[in-house]
């Protein structure tokens, strides 16, 4: 909010000098012509400043940075294997492929513990 706050002020700080840069319509020396050619090159900075980027540039940029947060709180949540308990218990290797009889042993145990799981739950409500 702060940031948001400063890049607005920053913002009249540079279209006030922009201004102040602009000849006045006054003067003789200027006709309409060159003065509306340096209006437009004053505007034209003032807007490429502001505007450095599109709202879809930005939100695409916010995008990509929360992407790279999750992605960094996600990898460590993908890493954890729900399975290590359930081979634990069951003397299984962690890193070698289980054979079918081993792998429905697993299955089995780990709806066990779910079943478990919700009738305590079920018992508290």
């Amino acid at each position: 909010m702060a940031d948001e706050m400063n890049t607005r002020l920053e913002n009249i700080h540079f279209i006030s000098q922009c201004m102040q840069q602009l000849p006045t319509k006054g003067k003789e020396s200027m006709d309409e012509e060159k003065f509306n050619a340096a209006e437009r090159m004053v505007w034209k900075d003032v807007f490429n400043k502001i505007l450095e980027m599109t709202i879809y540039e930005k939100a695409r940029e916010k995008m990509n940075q929360s992407k790279k947060i999750g992605e960094g709180q996600g990898s460590s949540v993908a890493d954890k294997d729900y399975l290590v308990p359930i081979l634990r218990k069951l003397s299984l290797p962690l890193e070698e492929e289980l054979a079918e009889e081993a792998a429905i042993s697993v299955q089995n145990e780990a709806l066990r513990s779910l079943k478990e799981r919700l009738l305590t739950r079920a018992e508290i409500i």
